[in-house]
Parts: C-alpha cells; sequence; structure tokens
C-alpha cells in the first residue's frame, strides 16, 4: 500500500455545530451534523495497481475515529485519467475488520465492498455503483446505495471498529485517477480527546455566564 498523498486530498472539513476542525488520516474530513453523516472529498486520487502488490488504497477511516450506523453511502465523483481500461466505477469503497484490503495476507473479513470490478477478497456484501463502467476520462459517478439492515455497519468509535478505504479495485498494472467525494451516511467523526476536552470548557464557560447574568 503506497502511502497517502497529503496534496492530493481536499483540505476543507469543518463541523457545522461545534466550529472546530477534524482530521483523519492525512485527508480531513467534513461532518455534517444535520444530515449525520462523513464526507471524503479527494482530488486527483491516484491508485496504481502493480503485478506483485494489493490492490492500492488509502486508508480514509482508522478504526476508533468513526461512530455511528453506515446505512447508505453516496458517490459524486469522476475519473480523470486511467491505463488498462480502469473505469471509473473501479473505485471502490471497502470495509473491513483489518487495517489492510490485502485481506489474504493478513487474515481479515470482508464486511462490505461498494464499487470495484473485481471481488478479491470475498467481502460479505458485495454492491456495485450500477453507473460509471466507462473509462471515458469525465464518466462521472452520482448515485447513493442504501444498505439493508443486514448490510448497515455499526461503528462505535473505538478500536475493535472497522477500517474503511478507498481502493482501486481492477486488474494489477492499471491505474486511475478520480476526483469527488463519497459521502457515509449515518457516521460522525469521534473528536480528538483534546479537542473534546476544549469543547467541553466552552459549554462549561458559557454556563458559568449564563449563571452569573441570572444573579445580576
Amino acid at each position: 500500500m503506497k502511502a497517502l498523498a497529503c496534496p492530493h486530498f481536499l483540505s476543507s472539513a469543518l463541523s457545522a455545530s461545534t466550529g472546530f476542525r477534524l482530521f483523519l488520516a492525512c485527508g480531513l474530513l467534513a461532518l455534517s451534523t444535520s444530515a449525520q453523516a462523513v464526507v471524503i472529498p479527494f482530488e486527483n486520487l491516484l491508485l496504481s495497481n502493480t503485478a506483485d502488490s494489493p490492490p492500492d488504497s488509502r486508508l480514509v477511516g482508522s478504526p476508533g475515529t468513526l461512530t455511528g450506523a453506515l446505512t447508505a453511502i453516496q458517490a459524486d465523483f469522476v475519473l480523470n485519467a486511467e491505463t488498462g481500461l480502469t473505469w471509473a466505477s473501479d473505485l471502490a469503497v471497502f470495509i473491513t475488520n483489518h487495517g489492510s484490503v490485502d485481506l489474504a495476507a493478513n487474515g481479515g473479513t470482508g464486511l462490505l465492498q461498494l464499487g470495484g470490478f473485481n471481488n478479491a477478497y470475498g467481502a460479505t456484501n458485495r454492491l456495485n455503483w450500477g453507473i460509471g463502467d466507462s473509462e471515458v476520462p469525465g464518466t462521472p459517478v452520482q448515485t447513493t446505495i442504501n444498505l439493508s439492515a443486514a448490510q448497515q455497519i455499526v461503528f462505535n468509535g473505538d478500536a475493535n471498529d472497522p477500517a474503511v478505504f478507498l481502493a482501486h479495485l481492477y486488474n494489477a498494472n492499471t491505474f486511475g485517477d478520480w476526483t469527488g467525494q463519497i459521502t457515509l451516511v449515518g457516521l460522525s467523526v469521534v473528536p480528538e480527546p483534546a479537542t473534546y476536552a476544549l469543547f467541553l470548557g466552552a459549554i462549561v464557560g458559557l454556563v458559568a455566564l449564563r449563571r452569573r447574568r441570572r444573579v445580576g
């Protein structure tokens, strides 16, 4: 797996309710509290598969960083460039209980694969985008995939949670370049302890201020 190239990811994320920024992996996630969803934006996300390595991927949700029940996944991205007949729809969301999509080598279990041509890792639930089956640059994938009750995945915000990846799930010796965003509906980002403490401090300060005003 290649190291994450931070400049390729958009650097915009903000929690509308709290006003503080939330970081996950190297990119930034945008938390929409009104819709209870986590937005994963990316720009010129280049994923390149070789003959002797697992599918190229980017970790976008480490165990313990997300919480809630994943009920749907929204796609809004385009294919910029490719080789080897890589389709726009070959960009996949892959969720596993192990920190790599190389499940054969690491003994993990694939919980959900959405998108991608190859079903190389036997995910329990295998779904397709349903559109975007073209290698022509500019081909979009814009859709919402709702998960059934049996397909939904619960994240508790701890180290035992699944890991979420974006992966290029097509043949070896091909690459794809994508720009857009993936939205994980039903999830929110777990604030880091320091940030959470600051937020609680702000709440306590507001309560004290209100009390002083009442006294006055």
